[in-house]
C-alpha cells in the first residue's frame, strides 16, 4: 500500500482512519479489478470497496 513512512502510524490511529480518506483510497487500490477498472477511471473506481466499510461504520469523508 503506496503511505509515505511517516505516515504508517496513521494506520493504527483511530482517529486517523476516521478522517484520512487516503489510508482508504491506498487501501482500495489492493481490491481493484481487472475487469471493472478502466485506465482512465482507476482513481475513481478504487474509491468503491473502500466506500463500504465507511458506510458500514459510519464513518463520513472529512
Amino acid at each position: 500500500m503506496g503511505v509515505p513512512g511517516s505516515n504508517m502510524g496513521d494506520l493504527l490511529d483511530v482517529n486517523k482512519l476516521r478522517q484520512a480518506w487516503s489510508i482508504w483510497h491506498e487501501t482500495g487500490h489492493m481490491y481493484q479489478q481487472e475487469d471493472w477498472t478502466l485506465g482512465e477511471i482507476v482513481e475513481t473506481t478504487v474509491n468503491i470497496c473502500p466506500s463500504m466499510p465507511r458506510r458500514i461504520l459510519a464513518i463520513r469523508p472529512a
